[in-house]
């Protein structure tokens, strides 16, 4: 055994070697520290603070826009896989897929709990949230949502934000490019893009094209052609635009989806199988949607810039769906109640130019940016619908809906209404906003 001078001895001998082997390692943690230290590359996971967005309207840096505004790339649209707008918001905070009346098959989409409005390059988007559609991403550069209401850049907004598609512009180096994606639910995507110089000076030209097709989840099968064609002129002091789009949609609507349990409003999702479908067999949508899009940057000095944009659109909507619909618990089953077919066809036209001048100034060494504006839109629509009754669906456990042709299987007693017309033309004009 050790004497207690042997134990002391033993013990301090361990704590001079402690001592010694920090003192050794602080030593090489300072030489290490003195070292240059290797640059990092920053990881960009948003737009950075430096890129100007359109939905702003003032051109603007995001680090000098007190807005909450998010951007996402095409770089983040390809590692997504996505090819339509609601594949693409799904990942911005305080988006999310929902609302009214879409009908099982438009965008339908709301920014903190309420309804978005839609923009093509800064332009309003769509004559009604009743005649919606779903957004592919062909030629999209990039997506911006503004959220939070924009009735001083937008004049009638909705509250919730704004979602602007950003097309990919003309450029003066020949690019080509091609894609081929298949998906869920058979779902295949072929995308084509091709453009560069004209060999006119100033001029340049892009091609964007694609084609989906779908069977869709329950069945809601899709199909749709994309056909974009723009060309650019930089002459001084002007950057111009003009682009011509064409899109067909083909969906199948399904205004009912999964029922709920009574009473209407607080009752619960049934628990049927995703593979039964209460909508109509005959249930059919088409759209032919024709746009021109005209825009130029005109600078006319230091301090003032122009901004100016037009479109035209068309859009002829044949659409044949469910309407009403209620489930009754009726004989100890949930049978879905007050069915109707509804027949409709639109047809849209929407002009709107837009002329804003941009004010750059500074006041006892403050910047300052003013922007001024004025809108001119008018749309013009003609509506024809049929409405008739359908049988009910005794069991939404095991529904049954008619195959017998259209219009045999309308009951005799159907309070059809064919021919009802109706048409609206709204105008607007001086819509101001600083």
């Amino acid at each position: 055994p050790f004497s207690s001078d042997s134990t002391l001895e033993l013990r301090m001998r361990n704590l001079t070697r402690l001592l010694l082997a920090s003192s050794l390692v602080s030593i090489a943690a300072a030489a290490q520290a003195a070292e240059p230290a290797t640059p990092v590359e920053p990881l960009v996971v948003t737009a950075p603070l430096d890129q100007a967005v359109q939905v702003d309207k003032t051109g603007a840096v995001l680090a000098d826009i007190p807005r909450s505004i998010d951007v996402v790339s095409k770089s983040l649209l390809d590692s997504q896989g996505a090819t339509r707008l609601t594949d693409a918001v799904r990942d911005v905070s305080g988006v999310a897929q929902g609302g009214q009346f879409a009908f099982g098959f438009f965008d339908r989409v709301i920014i903190r709990g309420l309804n978005a409005s839609y923009l093509n390059d800064g332009l309003p988007d769509g004559t009604s949230d009743l005649t919606g559609y779903t957004r592919s991403l062909i030629g999209v550069e990039r997506i911006e949502v503004l959220k939070g209401p924009g009735s001083a850049l937008y004049g009638s907004a909705e509250p919730g934000g704004a979602i602007n598609l950003v097309h990919a512009r003309p450029g003066d180096r020949p690019d080509l490019s091609a894609s081929e994606q298949y998906g869920s639910f058979n779902t295949s995507t072929t995308t084509l893009s091709v453009g560069g110089p004209t060999g006119v000076k100033d001029v340049d030209w892009r091609f964007d094209g694609g084609y989906q097709r779908s069977d869709g989840y329950r069945n809601q099968a899709s199909k749709t052609t994309d056909l974009l064609g723009s060309v650019s002129f930089r002459p001084a002091n002007h950057d111009v635009e003009a682009r011509a789009e064409y899109h067909h949609l083909e969906n199948t609507p399904d205004s009912t989806g999964i029922p709920f349990s009574p009473p209407n409003g607080v009752g619960n999702p049934l628990p049927v199988s995703t593979e039964l479908t209460y909508y109509t067999p005959y249930a059919e949508a088409k759209q032919d949607i024709t746009r021109l899009f005209l825009s130029d940057a005109w600078r006319v000095s230091d301090l003032l810039t122009v901004n100016v944009r037009g479109g035209f659109a068309h859009r002829n909507v044949d659409l044949t769906r469910n309407a009403g619909g209620s489930v009754t618990l009726t004989g100890g089953l949930y049978a879905l109640t007050k069915r109707q077919l509804r027949e409709q066809s639109d047809s849209f036209d929407d002009t709107n130019v837009q002329i804003e001048p941009n004010w750059r100034f500074s006041i006892a060494g403050m910047r300052n940016l003013l922007l001024t504006g004025v809108e001119v839109r008018r749309i013009e629509g003609v509506t024809t619908r049929a409405t008739a009754d359908l049988p009910n669906i005794g069991n939404v456990f095991a529904p049954v809906t008619s195959t017998l042709p259209l219009p045999d299987a309308l009951p005799t007693s159907a309070r059809l209404k064919e021919g009802d017309k109706v048409e609206a033309n709204y105008k607007g004009r001086g819509k101001y906003y600083p």
